[in-house]
């Protein structure tokens, strides 16, 4: 944070304005975490008339970082002249458009404001939406749940061996239906799968790595 170089009258109009800001009603939906919130202009409409009166003003600046990020400035003005600027709250947001800019420009003034007047506009879920944000990314999600396959300890049906039909048999012209056509080595479903796809023929998993180097 950056301050003026004496910020006194700013400090006791600031402590002042406190002792009559309430929290403001969460009057909103977040269909996200299904918990409610304070939208930007009713905090605002519940905070102006009460800083006014103690001679303190809101500016809030766009901001961005040169690598994608969207955010606000927040500055404490009093009719001293003295001031308190916060630090940049960055967002990143998902899209690169004006909409969801907007967006995320409108979501950081709310939490920076209510943050620098020591207020509360959203519901406490001791940080739960915090700690699941990054379920909302079908990416983080797509890659949690592999994370999650892989540390299962079960038998996966792909590692069965596989019951070839007479065409393939005839295709592949092998004995043994559980058997490499190259090595003589078992084959699971999985891999005569892909060895009939790629090579149509019956391979274990080394014969294909040889066969895919040739």
């Amino acid at each position: 944070m950056k301050f003026s170089e004496d910020i006194t009258e700013l400090a006791k109009a600031l402590a002042k304005a406190q002792n009559s800001l309430k929290n403001p009603n969460n009057t909103a939906n977040n269909p996200y975490f299904k918990s409610k919130y304070a939208p930007l202009p009713d905090v605002l409409n519940d905070i102006r008339p009460i800083l006014s009166e103690n001679g303190i003003s809101v500016v809030q600046s766009p901001v961005t970082d040169g690598a994608g990020s969207t955010g606000v400035e927040t500055m404490l003005l009093h009719t001293s002249g003295q001031y308190i600027l916060t630090d940049p709250y960055f967002l990143k947001p998902v899209k690169n458009d004006p909409q969801t800019a907007g967006g995320a420009i409108t979501y950081a003034r709310r939490y920076a404001l209510n943050a620098v007047l020591g207020i509360s506009g959203e519901e406490d879920d001791d940080g739960n939406s915090a700690s699941a944000k990054n379920e909302l990314n079908p990416q983080n999600k797509a890659t949690k749940q592999a994370a999650s396959r892989l540390g299962q300890q079960q038998t996966d049906p792909r590692d069965k061996p596989y019951q070839y039909t007479p065409k393939e048999q005839q295709n592949t012209a092998i004995q043994n239906p559980n058997a490499c056509s190259a090595c003589g080595g078992s084959v699971t479903e999985a891999e005569c799968k892909y060895s009939m796809t790629n090579f149509n023929r019956i391979l274990c998993r080394t014969c294909q790595r040889g066969f895919a180097h040739r």
